[in-house]
């Protein structure tokens, strides 16, 4: 995995941009597997086809979802989030397909559900893999010919949608395991987008990590100007990120409202006291991340400098700096 150096090295220098940091409707990135995201989701802005989005919790694929709705051409008018986890009670239909006024108990009036929501736009049926197996003959249905039935009616309703879907699991064993309908599933997996972990674009860590200390410092009304250690608490001894990127979004807020408590409670201001300069905390993350590198290479500063993606001297001038012994 490359760790770009030159993303640490700007990281902390007031307005300065970060060179190797590209953003797309909201996703960052520098990877080249997020850059091959990128570029999927543009050529599909055309296509009304369905798209199942893969990878594991906290990746960002709503925020993919959310991209290719922006990007689309054609029925974007509105973006419908279904949330599949809250659909395990009979409450199902109503929420998924609506209802008439009196087809059950406490059906006081009628209701619209997701699907006649997402009209002439998108449905984003987000962790697909939740869907109640008896519940998932209906949604093939409604996918395939674009009509719903509300409880309680007996005729369908005409509808014009595109289908966005999300899972964490892999569905290929579900449907193995016979908790996934195979129909359903090749239905849905027409165009496949796979977010790989944060742990496999590692280079992109650090460059999240300030966009999320730069908009929580907005939105907590704290300087600009006060240093927090976080990007080496981040990254554990061996340079690894355990979680992904709604993890660290949680991590970076969980520390500076923090510091914003200890500040309100009487702490230092502008980075003093207790809150080391966040330069140095770069500092410390590059020293880390450059022995990691070194070890793994056993010792070669021109493996080490291709894995950091940064030049042979570079490394050479920080190993000095640091004392790091290399060959």
């Amino acid at each position: 995995m490359q760790i770009c150096l030159e993303n640490l090295i700007l990281i902390g220098e007031g307005e300065r941009k970060m060179t190797n940091a590209e953003e797309f409707y909201g996703i960052l990135y520098s990877s080249e597997a997020m850059r091959d995201v990128c570029r999927i989701i543009q050529g599909i802005a055309d296509d009304s086809s369905t798209v199942l989005i893969t990878g594991e919790t906290g990746t960002g694929k709503e925020l993919v979802a959310r991209a290719i709705f922006q990007t689309s051409n054609c029925l974007n008018r509105n973006f419908v989030v279904a949330d599949c986890t809250r659909f395990r009670d009979r409450m199902t239909e109503s929420e998924l397909f609506g209802h008439k006024k009196g087809s059950f108990t406490g059906a006081h009036q009628d209701r619209r559900g997701l699907f006649e929501e997402a009209n002439s736009g998108t449905i984003f049926l987000d962790e697909i893999s939740e869907i109640p197996i008896d519940y998932q003959a209906q949604l093939l249905r409604i996918l395939e010919e674009q009509e719903v039935r509300p409880v309680g009616e007996n005729n369908y309703r005409k509808l014009s949608f595109r289908v966005l879907a999300a899972s964490n699991e892999p569905l290929e064993e579900l449907v193995r395991q016979k908790k996934f309908r195979a129909d359903l599933y090749y239905r849905l997996n027409v165009i496949r987008i796979h977010l790989p972990p944060l742990r496999e674009r590692l280079e992109e860590l650090p460059i999240l990590a300030y966009h999320f200390w730069k908009s929580f410092s907005s939105r907590l009304n704290i300087s600009s100007s006060l240093s927090y250690p976080v990007l080496h608490e981040v990254m554990n001894s061996r340079g690894e990120w355990p979680g992904n990127v709604r993890e660290l979004k949680n991590f970076v807020e969980n520390k500076l409202r923090l510091a914003r408590i200890n500040i309100n409670g009487g702490g230092q201001k502008n980075g003093s006291g207790n809150f080391p300069k966040l330069a140095d905390t770069i500092e410390e993350t590059r020293r880390k991340l450059i022995k990691l590198a070194l070890e793994k290479n056993g010792g070669s500063i021109g493996k080490a400098a291709k894995d950091l993606g940064t030049s042979r001297s570079n490394v050479v001038s920080f190993c000095g700096k640091y004392g790091i012994e290399h060959s």
